[in-house]
């Protein structure tokens, strides 16, 4: 039987994944709806969004939500323009 000292944990994973996506990601939060709202400090999220930080401290949980929201609005804008988008006659 093969011992390991600590159970399954996904961090690492998800810091290779999000590491592996920062190319997307970062024009997505530092240009985004969010950050041109004033809404996140684009100055203290940059050196968050390398790959170093991803991958030794971790944060996930966090980033993964201010992805998921700044989606959010996008969709949701996308969905106020659709239906004041006058319907051809």
């Amino acid at each position: 039987m093969a011992e390991r000292s600590t159970k399954g944990r996904l961090s690492a994973y998800y810091g290779r994944v999000l590491a592996l996506s920062l190319a997307e990601l970062r024009p997505l939060l530092l240009e985004g709806r969010l950050a041109r709202q004033g809404l996140i400090d684009q100055v203290g999220l940059d050196p968050i969004l390398s790959v170093e930080r991803l991958l030794w401290r971790g944060g996930y949980g966090a980033l993964v939500n201010l992805i998921m929201l700044e989606l959010w609005v996008r969709a949701w804008e996308a969905r106020i323009h659709a239906l004041r988008r006058p319907t051809a006659v």
